[in-house]
């Protein structure tokens, strides 16, 4: 086995080895997303951990199937609009809490 070879290999085996772990940490985000997202509401968007902050945020995202608008000739707007799907989805952004960062800076 030539150098690049062991080299190769060692590259697809740490690259396997991180999308494993990636998939892991992603399946994980997706439960603790999920049980803020479940334990919290538009009214009550804010919760605090001991290092960070989540808020939840509310929206809806448009979906134009334009496939269908495309079947038509000169689409007007009341037509592009029947075939725009309305989706909600909920988004929980992090960010370190300024509160125990200055507390941090501080020491």
């Amino acid at each position: 086995m030539t150098n690049l070879d062991k080299k190769l290999q060692a590259a697809v085996d740490e690259l396997g080895k991180n999308r494993a772990q990636q998939a892991i940490l992603e399946a994980r985000e997706e439960e603790l997303r999920d049980f803020i997202a479940d334990n919290t509401s538009p009214q009550h968007a804010r919760a605090l951990g001991a290092r960070f902050e989540a808020v939840r945020v509310d929206q809806t995202r448009n979906n134009v199937a334009w496939k269908k608008v495309a079947m038509h000739f000169d689409p007007s707007r009341q037509l592009i609009s029947a075939h725009t799907k309305k989706t909600p989805i909920v988004s929980i952004r992090t960010a370190v809490r300024k509160d125990v960062l200055a507390e941090e800076n501080a020491s």
